[in-house]
């Protein structure tokens, strides 16, 4: 780690069932550029950054489990995509473009379009994806399969959506 200073810090981690001859049940990251070595564990770390432990380091922590690890490593990070959106099915070549990432649940799509289009009496939406109501709102756009480029129409104030 590369701390205010610029001193280069080795780092001890302990991991869960992990052991070796030396290290005791601890991963050790070295940079092998600096004669001496200082360990921080846990909360015994005198030196601690703001800035690394903004960017989630080992040493602001008590430690990191491989369990947590497995499970973040399962599900893909999320992605930037981009909706378009057809209001009360109009014909106008020009959709709005909303910029999301396909992690956030449709319920925060349906907040900001009311308060974009509140000023033009929008006070309830109802949003059809693929020609089917999206009932649950609570849902991720990867959850219901609603990718970059997509268009859902958005239907406003108990308007009828007729499919094509």
């Amino acid at each position: 780690l590369d701390l205010e200073g610029g001193e280069i810090v080795d780092v001890a981690v302990p991991v869960a069932g992990a052991t070796s001859a030396g290290g005791g049940g601890t991963r050790e990251e070295s940079t092998g550029q600096r004669k001496s070595t200082r360990r921080l564990s846990g909360a015994s770390g005198s030196r601690k950054s703001p800035r690394g432990a903004a960017r989630g380091s080992a040493a602001s922590g008590a430690g990191v489990s491989v369990a947590a690890n497995e499970g973040a490593s399962a599900t893909a990070p999320p992605k930037n995509i981009s909706i378009k959106t057809n209001r009360n099915r109009n014909n106008n070549p020009r959709q709005k473009t909303w910029k999301l990432l396909d992690t956030d649940p449709i319920s925060q799509l349906k907040t900001d379009y009311v308060k974009l289009y509140k000023s033009k009496k929008c006070r309830t939406v109802k949003f059809y994806f693929e020609n089917s109501l999206v009932v649950d709102t609570t849902k991720t756009f990867r959850e219901l399969g609603i990718g970059d480029g997509d268009m859902i129409y958005a239907m406003e104030n108990s308007k009828v959506y007729k499919p094509i």
